[in-house]
């Protein structure tokens, strides 16, 4: 049966172009294999097939990584990531371990958390493949989780009740030659980039008796550079980051059915609704101040459907497609 998640800090397998050109890279999970398509104007362009298992990682300006088997290699078990320019993808590195978290460091290259828990860097200073891998943090719990700042370093969640004498539990902020305590994050549900360094995070409520959550801007690695909104949301409220000033928020409304995909505006904390959907919906921002959303197409769910909702909530009606669903497809901003 196919499936869809939504989670900002895994890597990801959709991932929207600027608005300029209109369009969206799509990599689905078939049984077989993954195959990425170009989604533009309504139609879907096949470019290239990946082992199955494939992932995608949102770079920058609508770049991304493909992280997947290598298929030339003596090891069945080698994994890297190719780097995407236009439509032609390069193998840029080799021996990155299948399983691994990764995120782009917004500057061409990307930090890696393997399944061994080590934290390190991968540098691509040209596209002659010349780079450098530097190794920052080792025993790191396996259940930690990175998040881009897209200026250079990462952020990196210690799970509560794992941390070590060496990293403590709550959120850290690494770069190459430093690293930094931050904050402790007790009841983290969703968190995202905010493009400009920062992270939008979703957390318990103070008073534990009540289900909802609240929503803090962390704009810097700081502790004190933090803004907290007030209003309160759904535990099951996930995050995903915005080109404008705030966050996009898709939650589920009370005595209603579906989900809704909100802009929250953090200076007046006022909500505008840009689409609903069903919970099984991946959602990427679309680089400027739209969203793509990709949900089960009922009653046939063998199909999905990818549409793209302007910063207003008007669906494009020449950016709509079906396309036949995989094991797995998932979306994330870039």
């Amino acid at each position: 049966a196919s499936s869809f998640s939504v989670s900002s800090s895994s890597p990801s397998s959709l991932t929207s172009t600027r608005r300029q050109t209109g369009g969206a890279w799509v990599l689905i999970d078939y049984e077989e294999e993954s195959r990425l398509f170009l989604v533009r104007d309504g139609l879907e362009t096949f470019i290239r097939s990946f082992q199955t298992g494939a992932k995608m990682i949102a770079a920058h300006n609508g770049k991304f990584w493909i992280h997947a088997s290598v298929p030339d290699s003596d090891d069945e078990n080698e994994w890297g990531l190719w780097y995407s320019k236009d439509v032609h993808l390069q193998l840029l590195h080799r021996e990155v371990a299948r399983g691994s978290k990764i995120v782009t460091n917004g500057h061409g290259g990307v930090w890696v958390l393997t399944p061994e828990g080590d934290l390190y860097h991968l540098d691509r200073r040209t596209p002659r493949v010349h780079r450098r891998r530097r190794c920052c943090l080792q025993n790191i719990p396996v259940t930690s989780s990175i998040f881009a700042d897209l200026r250079g370093g990462v952020w990196l969640l210690i799970p509560e009740n794992l941390g070590t004498d060496a990293l403590q539990t709550g959120l850290w902020y690494v770069r190459t030659r430093e690293r930094r305590f931050c904050k402790l994050l007790p009841g983290v549900s969703s968190i995202t980039h905010d493009k400009q360094g920062g992270l939008w995070i979703l957390l318990a409520h103070d008073n534990e008796q009540i289900q909802s959550k609240r929503l803090i801007h962390q704009r810097s690695s700081d502790p004190d550079d933090v803004s907290c909104l007030g209003r309160c949301y759904s535990p099951r409220a996930k995050l995903v980051c915005s080109e404008k000033d705030g966050v996009l928020l898709f939650s589920p409304k009370y005595h209603k059915r579906g989900h809704f995909l909100f802009r929250i505006d953090e200076e007046t904390e006022t909500r505008t609704l840009l689409g609903r959907s069903s919970a099984n919906t991946d959602i990427a921002g679309d680089g400027m101040d739209g969203a793509w959303m990709a949900s089960k197409k009922y009653p046939t769910p063998f199909h999905f459907c990818l549409r793209h909702v302007d910063e207003d909530g008007t669906v494009l009606s020449d950016d709509q497609i079906v396309m036949r669903a995989g094991n797995d497809v998932q979306v994330c901003c870039t």
